[in-house]
């Protein structure tokens, strides 16, 4: 359940379950799953900016009309924590609902696949990349392991997919039968 967007981080709550955010415009549903590209990286820099700032601000205050050199740490730290601040938000989110997988990039447009569509999907163990493919064969997309960065979250996106491809054939032979 999302109960915020998962790009802006507007809160959703009291907005219907299939909506577009206020804030960025985002189509979501609200039982959709969220896989995120992994934020490691970014912590890390946050804390060596931030250890950089207060460096610099210890050498200011121990040492002030001193050497005017010892305020490049504090300004390098300053700095660093602004940039990170701003890109803050992922760049990279994939949200799969029973309906629909949702491939958002900061830079470019929303991709929407809609699940009656997909025929399967696959995960390719060289590379780490994902195959989905349409119920005749051809290829429908190919998402890059460096989306989520990570096997782990690239397979729990493969089987979800699966699941609800396989409950949407199932509804299908039901009603046809």
């Amino acid at each position: 359940m999302i109960d915020a967007c998962p790009r802006c981080g507007y809160s959703l709550v009291g907005l219907p379950d299939q909506h577009s955010c206020p804030e960025c415009g985002l189509d979501y549903e609200k039982d959709a799953t969220v896989f995120r590209e992994p934020r490691m990286l970014w912590k890390i820099m946050a804390i060596l900016h931030g250890a950089l700032a207060l460096f610099g601000v210890g050498l200011v205050v121990l040492r002030p009309g001193g050497n005017s050199n010892l305020w490049m740490p504090l300004v390098y730290g300053v700095i660093g924590l602004v940039w990170l601040w701003h890109t803050r938000k992922p760049k990279r989110i994939i949200l799969v609902s029973p309906n629909t997988i949702r491939i958002v990039d900061r830079y470019k447009p929303v991709e929407v696949y809609h699940m009656h569509d997909v025929g399967r999907i696959s995960w390719r163990f060289v590379n780490g990349d994902v195959d989905i493919e349409r119920h005749d064969g051809s290829e429908l997309r190919t998402i890059p392991k460096r989306f989520l960065g990570s096997d782990v979250r690239m397979i729990k996106m493969v089987k979800l997919v699966k699941r609800y491809v396989s409950e949407r054939g199932s509804e299908r032979n039901a009603g046809s039968g």
